[in-house]
């Protein structure tokens, strides 16, 4: 088939290509068979996936059913790749063009009609919207809904499924690659500059109310990332990134994922690392190992969003919202590149720097382990 691909019309033998892999006649069931499939869409001639037409009509589709891991982590696979080539060779005004025109929906991958296929449940074609409902849509939030359904169904999928019941070890895994490779398409389309509707659709997604039925809720997704802390960090940081990304400064999400502790006033002391419950007993292998994760997660989300504030000093409020709550979080992370930066961001306003000060009076009950780094902020 490469072969084939590759020495003949590649405009025609692509299309052969593409539908049979879309009709399950390739096996991708590893994170390095996808690489090879990624391999061949890199070594093809632009002009042989152009239009943009027979992409976008191989990437809108749903599979005859969802209740194979199989067969789920196959659809998704044909859609990353797809996704890695309309990200980095089209322009956004060519793909939501040719989405407008083609008529795609988000409800192609409802929560009812993925709850449907999960349950084998055959889709009646009769019952789908009519073209009138579906303009109902722009393409840009077409686009992103349809990436953060496939968000949720991976989320729904590694949190729920039982290893070595519902899936393999090998499957799981490849379902963390997969969320991951997709996690990754969408911060590239976010920070890339060249995807500005999509963003923007994508930023009032996250920001909405969240009462719509069919599709899943930021609320529900960021409860099933919250789910993963404790297994799954590299993950979590990415969804993190993610919200930072577009925006979301929820404070009650971010306190559960600093771990930040509930207080009033600067005049507690009580110390700002993460609580860990008063028992004799020996963890266990474990639960050793989801305390690491944990901590990797809180320790991580804090440079990230050291590195937000850094890039939105206009906002005062998180700015402060950090001295205050994470002050010796913040001066042990300081050999960190984003933190520095906080620090001497701080320190360019004199207000923030006498919160700064205080809060390092009040809060850290070690002096001598701050004092060195508080004269160096200072300078």
């Amino acid at each position: 088939m490469l072969t084939l691909v590759l020495t003949k019309k590649q405009g025609n033998s692509f299309c052969c290509f593409l539908t049979q892999f879309l009709k399950l006649w390739m096996h991708i069931d590893s994170h390095e068979a996808l690489g090879v499939l990624n391999t061949l869409f890199e070594i093809l001639a632009p002009s042989a996936l152009r239009p943009v037409d027979m992409l976008l009509r191989s990437m809108f589709v749903t599979p005859s059913t969802m209740d194979s891991v199989s067969t789920v982590q196959l659809w998704i696979s044909g859609i990353l790749a797809i996704l890695r080539v309309l990200i980095s060779q089209s322009t956004e005004d060519i793909v939501l063009s040719r989405v407008q025109e083609l008529s795609f929906s988000p409800c192609l991958i409802s929560c009812a009609t993925i709850n449907r296929l999960r349950n084998s449940e055959n889709i009646n074609p009769a019952e789908e919207q009519t073209v009138e409902e579906q303009r109902k849509y722009l393409p840009e939030e077409t686009f992103a809904r349809f990436l953060l359904q496939l968000v949720g169904i991976l989320l729904e999928d590694i949190t729920t499924k039982h290893l070595n019941v519902d899936m393999n070890e090998q499957q799981h895994t490849f379902y963390c690659q997969e969320l991951g490779t997709l996690l990754m398409c969408l911060i590239h389309t976010f920070k890339s500059g060249t995807f500005r509707r999509i963003t923007a659709a994508a930023t009032k997604l996250f920001t909405g109310d969240g009462s719509s039925d069919d599709f899943y809720t930021l609320e529900s997704l960021n409860d099933l990332v919250q789910s993963m802390i404790a297994t799954h960090p590299s993950l979590v940081l990415l969804w993190c990134q993610i919200l930072l990304l577009v925006n979301y400064t929820n404070c009650s999400w971010w306190s559960e994922v600093h771990q930040t502790p509930k207080r009033h006033s600067l005049s507690s002391t009580k110390l700002l690392s993460p609580q860990i419950s008063e028992g004799n007993e020996e963890p266990d292998s474990e639960s050793k190992l989801g305390m690491c994760n944990r901590e990797i997660v809180r320790r991580g989300a804090l440079i990230l969003f050291c590195d937000y504030v850094c890039q939105n000093l206009h906002d005062s409020e998180h700015l402060t919202w950090l001295i205050v709550n994470h002050v010796q979080d913040l001066i042990s992370l300081s050999h960190e590149p984003p933190v520095q930066d906080f620090i001497s961001a701080v320190h360019r306003n004199a207000a923030a720097s006498g919160l700064f000060i205080q809060a390092i009076q009040s809060r850290c009950e070690n002096f001598t382990a701050v004092s060195s780094l508080e004269f160096r902020a200072l300078d």
